[in-house]
């Protein structure tokens, strides 16, 4: 079951981690509030990591043979564990 959010306040954190997931995989064009309101839009509102991941490839035309959706999603999770653990420290560079 989903527990995000209710232990911790962390849904702003989901567009941080996804974003710099993003970046690792070279997209250098990430709108942070292009990316909120794409994962707040009702087709991705309660997707899956891997559902998400898998439009993320094709909206930024990821290479999935480099960067494949479980990779997204490992790297997504692992990122998103520093942010709570370490603070929002992986935002869009100034």
């Amino acid at each position: 079951f989903d527990l995000d959010g209710t232990l911790v306040g962390s849904e702003y954190l989901a567009p941080l981690a996804w974003g710099a997931v993003l970046r690792e995989a070279g997209v250098d064009n990430v709108d942070h509030e292009e990316l909120e309101r794409a994962l707040a839009s009702p087709s991705m509102r309660g997707a899956s990591a891997d559902k998400i991941a898998k439009h993320c490839i094709e909206a930024y035309g990821i290479d999935s043979e480099a960067h494949p959706p479980s990779w997204m999603v490992k790297r997504k999770r692992a990122l998103a564990v520093e942010l709570v653990v370490g603070g929002p420290s992986l935002g869009p560079s100034s």
